[in-house]
């Protein structure tokens, strides 16, 4: 069954939950099973289908988030470029007050020394005994005359250059000011791109915080649509006396997977040995493969977790139900783990990392003991595992 036809029946089986709160009748008037073992495997699929849709909502809010912190990022470089610019343009305007105040000053000192020239040349026209004409005539001999013109003519280019000179100031602080205005404005318009590029930001920064909580929560759904769908399979067992080897659970028990992906070194086999830590010959009831600390530990088949804890001996360790195959129960041990990802009571389904290579118990280096029961005997892990 391909994974679309699945997560449509899986959004069924929520809607239907959510209607009706049954879930065991709904899977079955989905699948129209009529078997135990074939309620079980499709409970186990729909398990599995679950477990997976959860972990990719997971996965993509983990993706989101990222790119939320990235938003927030670019958020942050625009504000700290935005207060750079502000207090550019606070500088830049009190430079443009200052030259606006020195350009007033100007043109008030130009307009001053034109009125005094003003008042100046009036007086000397009111009293001829002091104009220009009245200085040349006074003369009393040409070379007064001529000393007399000079004055004049020094006066009058004085009175220019200082005109002149008064203009040259007043627009020299005009274009000072100008400059500084042009500045002003500038600074302005970036100021406002960067705060419209914020807002652009925030919005998309908002769309993704729904999309986050989407994913958030569609992720907690199959959560609790997997903790619904392990429940009913429980109850299932419960109603079918218990035994939860009395199905195949899906399995091919000749077509298990390598449960350390990567790492197929054997360090031990099944069989007698010369005990490493106690010493003496002694029998060694499974496989001891080399891994380092932290390697994935995967279940090879579908099955019922039905112990997991720390064992004096065996430390973090799993047992798991794998079902039975032409009338024989099989279960799977794994021992000496660093951490477990399974509790008991769970159903997992082949592939599932259910815990991670350890050295713990009664062990010298980081290792998967490996151990195969048959109808709660011990016996050689080769007998389904190839190595």
């Amino acid at each position: 069954m391909n994974r679309d036809k699945l997560r449509r029946i899986l959004a069924f089986i929520i809607a239907m939950i959510m209607l009706t709160g049954i879930l065991a009748s709904t899977i079955s008037v989905v699948f129209g099973a009529t078997t135990f073992d074939e309620e079980v495997e499709d409970l186990l699929l729909l398990i599995k289908e679950s477990n997976q849709t959860a972990e990719e909502k997971r996965e993509l809010a983990k993706s989101i988030l990222k790119e939320i912190e990235n938003i927030d990022k670019e958020i942050s470089e625009i504000n700290d470029k935005i207060r750079v610019y502000n207090e550019d343009l606070t500088e830049t305007r009190i430079l443009l007050k200052a030259a606006q105040e020195e350009l007033d000053q100007a043109v008030a000192d130009r307009a001053r020394y034109q009125k005094l020239l003003e008042e100046r040349l009036a007086v000397m026209y009111m009293y001829g005994d002091v104009g220009y004409l009245e200085i040349l005539f006074g003369s009393e001999s040409l070379t007064d005359l001529i000393t007399r013109i000079n004055m004049v003519r020094s006066i009058a280019k004085y009175d220019d250059e200082i005109k002149d000179t008064l203009v040259e100031i007043e627009e020299k602080i005009e274009k000072k000011r100008d400059e500084i205005a042009a500045k002003e404005a500038k600074i302005e318009d970036l100021i406002s791109s960067l705060e419209a590029e914020n807002k652009k930001l925030e919005k998309k920064k908002a769309s993704k915080n729904v999309l986050y909580q989407e994913a958030r929560s569609d992720a907690a759904m199959y959560d609790a649509l997997t903790q619904t769908l392990q429940e009913d399979l429980q109850a299932l067992y419960k109603e079918a006396g218990g035994d939860y080897t009395s199905t195949s659970m899906g399995n091919d028990i000749y077509n298990l997977l390598w449960p350390t992906p990567g790492y197929r070194y054997i360090t031990d086999e099944y069989g007698m040995r010369w005990h490493p830590i106690h010493g003496g010959n002694r029998m060694h009831y499974g496989l001891d493969i080399g891994a380092p600390t932290n390697a994935k530990i995967v279940a090879p088949g579908n099955g019922y977790v039905s112990y997991a804890q720390y064992h004096w001996s065996f430390g973090n360790c799993i047992k798991l139900e794998i079902g039975t195959y032409n009338g024989d129960s099989y279960q799977l041990l794994f021992a000496h783990a660093n951490k477990l990802l399974v509790k008991e009571g769970d159903f997992v389904n082949r592939g599932d990392v259910i815990a991670y290579v350890g050295s713990t118990g009664d062990s010298n280096g980081p290792h998967l003991h490996l151990e195969l029961r048959k109808n709660g005997n011990r016996i050689d892990p080769g007998t389904l595992f190839d190595y």
